[in-house]
């Protein structure tokens, strides 16, 4: 439910299978005085205003043992930087495709950028990001030269690879941190050597691997990552 800060008509509720919260306004759980059991699932998402403390500490006394408990606690709390603060443009709906012009200069941008087909020369309008707010797409390039988002530290939604070609990526090497962590398909990709910065994923990571990448060094480079949420590791056949 989303972004409700108070629930009338539940007060006698002793009982739930589950109970999902997800971008609710919630500050504490004083709408179910009197639940005492959650028998199957808690799962909780962008919860502003619920700590993580909070969480945990309801999960405990409330849910069956055994039952699945999933608390991502959601809006994260990201330090200040002075650096993606300085040209900040875009909106949060906005989705750029080639041409990159209208980054060209920005440091922080409010929306996500699709890099699908390209050539090392048309990324270089994107050589001042800092800061993607929404999401970074790579999809089926023909290149490995990224050079051009040297300067880029974080992705605030998915870091998304799909149909990737070639035994690597050059450029990353300044990401340190992402919302998301997605690879569909890796292709010839061998190592995650070329992300050398990244120690944080904010929520969860999905890794389907194709040879040659394989399944444990996929998980070596997730187990070095502070990863908020689940991951999950698939081989492709």
């Amino acid at each position: 439910m989303g972004a409700l800060e108070a629930l009338r008509g539940l007060e006698s509720v002793q009982y739930v299978s589950g109970l999902w919260l997800y971008e609710s306004g919630f500050a504490d759980f004083s709408w179910l005085p009197a639940l005492a059991e959650i028998g199957a699932s808690m799962i909780a998402r962008r919860n502003a205003q619920l700590t993580a403390e909070a969480l945990e500490s309801f999960a405990t006394s409330h849910v069956r043992s055994g039952a699945l408990v999933s608390l991502t606690n959601a809006v994260p709390k990201e330090p200040p930087d002075p650096d993606a603060e300085a040209v900040v443009c875009g909106q949060p709906s906005d989705l750029v495709i080639q041409p990159y012009t209208s980054v060209a200069g920005c440091t922080r941008f409010r929306g996500s950028i699709h890099l699908s087909d390209t050539t090392p020369g048309a990324l270089e309008p994107l050589s001042s990001l800092v800061h993607i707010d929404g999401s970074l797409t790579l999809f089926r390039n023909h290149t490995d030269d990224f050079t051009a988002l040297r300067n880029l530290r974080r992705v605030g939604a998915n870091f998304q690879m799909r149909l990737l070609q070639g035994p690597g990526l050059d450029g990353f090497d300044a990401l340190a941190e992402v919302g998301e962590l997605r690879l569909a398909s890796s292709g010839e990709l061998t190592s995650f050597d070329w992300l050398p910065a990244l120690t944080r994923v904010r929520e969860s990571a999905l890794m389907v691997s194709d040879a040659p990448l394989s399944v444990e060094t996929v998980e070596s480079f997730l187990s070095r990552l502070d990863i908020g949420g689940e991951t999950a590791v698939m081989a492709r056949e």
